[in-house]
Order: C-alpha cells, then structure tokens, then sequence
C-alpha cells in the first residue's frame, strides 16, 4: 500500500491531455508530471480519508481543482454517496466518485447526448476493473454484508483514484487510434 500522507498539488489535466498546446514540453517530462500528479492525487485521497472525509469525498475532493470545483463545493457534492449511497451500501462510494470524474473528462458538456456512448464506455470499463478487483461495484457485496466502518475502505479510495487515471489513459490512447 502507498504512503497517503502528503501535500496537495494541482495537477495537470487527464491523461493525454496537454494544460498548453502552445507551450509543449517534451513528452518525457510530460509523462513525469503525470506520475507526479497521480502520486499527488493519491496521498491527497488518503489524507482526506484519513481524516475522516467519506470515500466519495476523498476520491473526488483529490481532483476538485482539475474539476474547476472550489473544494468545499466538491465536499458538499459528495457527502452524500458515502458508504454506498448515504450508507445504503448501494454502489461504492469511491467507485461513485471515480465515474464522476470520469464523466467530467469524456462528456462534451452539452444536453445532445452526442458524447454519451463515449462517457458510458469509460463508465463501463471501470466497473469492468473495478470488479475484478473487488468481485462488485456494491457496497454490501464489496465489505461481505458487513456495515461500513469509519477506515474501511482506504485501499477502495487508493484504486478509484488509479482507476480514473487508467480508465482516461486508455481512452486517450483509444482516440489516438
């Protein structure tokens, strides 16, 4: 498991993404800042989980500032899909997060749905992932019937950050084809 402890940094757009096309640096150094910012994401995921931020907010709060999100806004948008859906144990609240993030990189902004095959083909990639990992993108299913605990799911929030990271890298490289 990864050290989650650690300051926050703003990092840079998604994967594949350039912050400036017209100030291009090379792709070396690119691809170094991206694994600094995901080492970044992570221990910013796990100090707010730490202190007891919900998985969701821990997730979505570590990419608010990618968002464009102030990060009370971002804390407020999440409270309530902690522990599967104000702990109903519905969906993860971590992977909850993720597809959020997720949708925000592959939506066009637009109500045309022209963008929608595209975000729901991410979504269902990390679900994809995410079950083979955890065998259910359900709450209940995920902590074996068993109530969410204050703690639980550091490593759940670890992988959703990894997950969005993964998820946009490969459609980066999908687009590229």
């Amino acid at each position: 498991m990864k050290d989650f402890t650690g300051d926050q940094t703003v990092c840079a757009p998604a994967a594949g993404e350039r912050p400036d096309m017209e100030q291009a640096e090379p792709a070396a150094a690119w691809q170094a800042d991206k694994h600094s910012c995901v080492e970044q994401e992570l221990k910013r995921a796990g100090r707010l989980y730490g202190s007891g931020c919900t998985c969701s907010q821990a997730v979505f709060c570590a990419f608010a500032q990618e968002l464009g999100l102030e990060e009370e806004t971002a804390y407020r948008m999440m409270e309530g899909f902690g522990g599967g859906f104000g702990a109903l144990q519905e969906v993860c609240g971590a992977f909850a997060a993720a597809v959020a993030i997720i949708s925000w990189h592959t939506s066009s902004g637009s109500g045309d749905g022209a963008s929608k095959p595209e975000t729901y083909c991410a979504v269902q990639r990390a679900a994809e992932i995410f079950r083979q990992e955890y065998g259910s993108i359900r709450c209940k299913e995920i902590l074996h019937g068993q109530a969410p605990k204050a703690f639980q799911c550091g490593m759940k929030v670890k992988d959703a950050v990894l997950l969005v990271r993964k998820v946009l890298a490969e459609r980066s490289v999908a687009a590229r084809l």
